[in-house]
């Protein structure tokens, strides 16, 4: 049951989160996602690979974990990877909880792909 409560909070975090990225910005929008304070500016073509990217392979760890598949935790390496890199590079303060669920995914893969 666990299992299947994180698989669908991992989905629904990145597709969420990858929506942020890749629609563009109202100006009612706390924030610009395509704005890099660290790359210096407008990057929202490189924002909008790494969010499909980290997208996709949130979606594809949600789905090993609810389908019991074994390759879950490589997966969970690239996609919190993915968005770790993505929520620093356009950090706001808005993205603290998804920076969050990021990191806990990929140390859960990591703790995974190195347990016997």
């Amino acid at each position: 049951m666990l299992a299947q409560i994180l698989g669908v909070v991992v989905v629904a975090h990145r597709l969420i989160t990858t929506a942020i990225g890749t629609i563009p910005a109202g100006k009612d929008a706390p924030f610009e996602a395509s704005r890099s304070w660290l790359l210096g500016g407008d990057a929202r073509g490189l924002s909008f690979a790494l969010g499909v990217l980290a997208g996709l392979a949130f979606v594809a760890t949600g789905v090993a974990v609810l389908g019991h598949w074994a390759w879950w935790p490589v997966a969970a390496v690239i996609a919190g990877s993915a968005g770790v890199l993505l929520m620093i590079a356009w950090f706001n303060p808005w993205l603290i909880v998804g920076t969050a669920i990021s990191l806990v995914v990929l140390v859960t893969g990591i703790r995974a792909a190195d347990a016997p």
